[in-house]
């Protein structure tokens, strides 16, 4: 099977076989549909389009796929667009789950699981405090739980640089400047993570070593250094 992830859910298919088999009363209402689509389409002056299908569990998908993503036709440009996700802990149980901007679960690996709204309906709530947007970058680690990178997240703690502040730093996400930062605690904490924070910018060749609710330690110790 194909990995979709990421993919841009664009296009409604059915299988010609299928609207047969379902009879011609049931098949009504879906050609009113592409009539009124094709009537819209005309009076916006655009052409009648013919598509190229490949189901997801074909053996060249793959292939189909890279070539997509080269050609910016996948999630929307997908080499130009950030995807948009986020994290947070349970109330109940303390254990990070993940979601979409949609309210979609999707493991940490970003394949959606359970298409349920994210609210305490579902049995469960999360803590609104741990919740943080994925920076769009993987780390610098390649383990095997992590091949290519743990996802960093807001309230993700990196160590000290090789050169600067001996602290560990915070990655928050910069209001004044529109963009994702690690700060140094010292000045986190001095600005109370309101941003206007020169320099400290966000790299993937940085490596996460924890969080600010898992491991407060790392912000302990920083503030003592």
């Amino acid at each position: 099977m194909a990995n979709t992830n990421g993919m841009e859910q664009k296009f409604v298919v059915f299988n010609v076989e299928d609207i047969s088999a379902i009879g011609k009363n049931a098949v009504q209402p879906l050609l009113k549909v592409q009539e009124e689509v094709a009537n819209y389409r005309s009076a916006q002056g655009k052409n009648e389009n013919t598509y190229l299908v490949i189901n997801v569990d074909e053996p060249y998908a793959d292939e189909v796929i890279e070539i997509m993503k080269r050609h910016g036709h996948w999630g929307g440009g997908m080499e130009r667009m950030r995807e948009y996700k986020f994290r947070g802990r349970r109330i109940d149980t303390g254990e990070w789950v993940y979601f979409n901007l949609y309210g979609a679960y999707v493991d940490k690996y970003g394949n959606e699981e359970i298409p349920k709204r994210f609210t305490r309906d579902c049995g469960y709530g999360v803590d609104p405090e741990t919740i943080g947007q994925y920076t769009g970058l993987r780390d610098s680690k390649r383990t095997e739980e992590f091949p290519d990178g743990q996802e960093i997240y807001e309230g993700d703690v990196f160590p000290p640089p090789a050169a600067g502040r001996n602290e560990n730093r915070i990655v928050v996400y910069d209001s004044e400047q529109a963009k994702y930062k690690a700060v140094p605690v010292s000045l986190y904490h001095a600005n109370t993570g309101n941003g206007g924070w020169t320099g400290y910018e966000l790299r993937w060749t940085d490596e996460v070593i924890g969080n600010i609710w898992e491991h407060p330690h790392l912000l302990e110790e920083a503030k003592s250094q």
